[in-house]
């Protein structure tokens, strides 16, 4: 179990394999849409993974893809064709995921991203509508998936983002890759700008939050698992405070009132330190013995 490192912080048992990262479902469909996630389990057992569609044995970002309930992700071609070669009377629980051999189509009663994006993909076909429960359509409306061009790069690994950073991308002579390079350019500014607009209607600063400390910590593996010191774990929760997505969900009231707790606290803790300091020293002090005050006349028995 760990936390996503999106803005909604869920805890989830998912990890990327590729970006070694705790994902939710909200990630995998707008951040990792073609990476390989299983449960981190699987990832501590094995922690190698196949980037390739398991049909094609291509790279999964050549192709637009698809990912099932079970989170395994294949080229929604591939899969398509996959379905398409099965008999016209196979029953819905003959659709079945050449991983794991789990149903291709998720439950009336799920309720996740990753199923309802999976029902926007599947209700485009007519071997998926059966399986559904919808209606079928006719041969004209049907929609059949066909090879494009990718909508978009994945996520860099930190290792190829380190590399991309410190030398200069290469040139290629042929023009058919220049203007591959020119189209991903291009889709990657478009699904940017979606981004952007989704995040300033949710009220969410995306750029803040990627410049946030707290956020962009490396997950480095030396001590991924090292126990946090309490002063580290204070200096986390006050940065999550102070931090520029903090400012927009809380109120200046609510800081206020918080910094005067903790300033209180500090205060009566060393009031408390003063007052014990104070009487240890009284206890200690020979002038304060009542034996040695000649004022004093204590009278012997005989």
């Amino acid at each position: 179990m760990g936390l996503c490192k999106c803005s909604k912080r869920k805890v989830t048992n998912q990890f990327c394999f590729e970006h070694r990262v705790n994902v939710c479902e909200n990630c995998m469909i707008q951040k990792h849409p073609k990476c390989v996630v299983q449960s981190y389990l699987k990832w501590l057992e094995d922690s190698d993974y196949n980037p390739h569609c398991q049909f094609c044995s291509q790279d999964l970002a050549d192709e637009p893809c698809v990912r099932l309930i079970c989170y395994h992700v294949f080229h929604w071609v591939c899969l398509d064709k996959y379905a398409r070669s099965l008999p016209e009377d196979t029953a819905p629980a003959g659709y079945t995921c050449p991983t794991c051999q789990d149903c291709l189509f998720p439950p009336e009663n799920l309720v996740s991203p990753v199923a309802e994006t999976l029902r926007e993909v599947l209700k485009d076909v007519n071997w998926a509508r059966a399986g559904l429960g919808l209606p079928l359509l006719e041969a004209h409306v049907e929609k059949r998936p066909a090879f494009n061009v990718p909508d978009g790069p994945r996520p860099t690994p930190e290792g190829q983002m380190a590399a991309h950073s410190d030398g200069h991308p290469s040139t290629s002579s042929s023009s058919g890759v220049s203007e591959r390079v020119g189209v991903h350019h291009t889709s990657s500014s478009k699904k940017d700008q979606v981004i952007d607009l989704d995040g300033s209607r949710g009220g969410i600063d995306l750029g803040a939050l990627s410049s946030s400390p707290l956020l962009r910590d490396p997950d480095i593996d030396d001590n991924k698992y090292k126990r946090k010191s309490a002063v580290e774990m204070f200096t986390r929760w006050w940065r999550t405070l102070m931090g520029p997505s903090a400012r927009r969900r809380t109120s200046k009231m609510q800081r206020y009132l918080m910094i005067m707790i903790i300033l209180f606290l500090v205060f009566m803790t060393f009031l408390a330190v003063m007052s014990y300091l104070s009487r240890r020293a009284g206890n200690e002090d020979p002038m304060l013995e009542p034996m040695n005050n000649p004022n004093i006349h204590v009278g012997i028995e005989s």
